[in-house]
């Protein structure tokens, strides 16, 4: 019943609009970052922060899972070796978990050099609903986890283009 409700609305829309006002980061849309890894994707590392089962079934090309049980120094001790003005995007499957971890890492990361750091707006379900490719360790795949019954109604169904 409550997921029939939710789907009446644009819940993702109301889902992003929630993380944005909680987290006030700075978010990036899902066809900016597309543009963004075609054509300058040196200058971006890409953040998975959802759990590696998530991961493992499909994520966004090129992205670093990392376990958001790690404490903010053992994220930088790992990879502020790359941070040098590069612009660092967060993502999970809605947003919340990446704004909940940039929250713990932001003001470190860039005394540690970074460009900046965004979340993903919508996460990887906004990502995968515009179109865009997600793959495994294999190859691009039509495959996307739903992270659980009720966060899955936020996913369209698709097939590989």
């Amino acid at each position: 019943m409550l997921s029939s409700i939710f789907k009446s609305f644009d819940s993702l829309s109301l889902v992003m609009k929630f993380v944005e006002k909680t987290y006030p980061f700075p978010n990036i849309d899902s066809t900016e970052l597309f543009e963004k890894l075609n054509y300058s994707s040196s200058d971006i590392l890409l953040y998975d922060t959802r759990q590696s089962t998530e991961f493992e079934m499909s994520h966004i090309k090129d992205a670093i899972f990392i376990d958001t049980q790690m404490q903010a120094d053992e994220f930088l001790e790992a990879h502020e070796k790359n941070f040098e003005n590069k612009i660092l995007v967060f993502y999970c499957s809605v947003g919340q978990r990446s704004s909940q971890f940039i929250s713990s890492v932001h003001d470190l990361c860039l005394d540690k050099g970074a460009g900046g750091l965004y979340n993903l707006r919508g996460g990887i379900f906004k990502w995968y609903n515009d179109g865009y490719p997600v793959y495994n360790n294999e190859s691009k795949t039509d495959a996307i986890h739903p992270y659980n019954e009720f966060w899955g109604n936020f996913v369209e169904p698709r097939q590989i283009k």
